[in-house]
């Protein structure tokens, strides 16, 4: 995983290389965490004990990219 941020927006990018599809990862996202779990993944992140600030869950858009096998979150912080 790897995460870059600019100001508000904050863009997390996951390797799932053994996924085809979005429709194969499940997405749980809160205030404080992201869980991304899958039959081959299980990831969890919590925000505010990392990185001491809470996201917008109402603002996360998803990409799921087939031919890098990447899944981009892209979100707001919560101020």
């Amino acid at each position: 995983m790897t995460q870059s941020e600019d100001g508000k927006t904050v863009i997390m990018t996951f390797n799932v290389e053994e996924e085809s599809s979005a429709k194969d990862i499940d997405l749980d996202f809160s205030e404080t965490t992201v869980i991304l779990n899958s039959k081959n993944y299980e990831f969890t992140y919590n925000f505010q004990a990392k990185n001491g600030y809470c996201v917008d869950p109402d603002s996360v858009k998803a990409k799921f990219n087939k031919v890098k096998k990447t899944l981009a979150l892209t979100f707001t912080k919560k101020m």
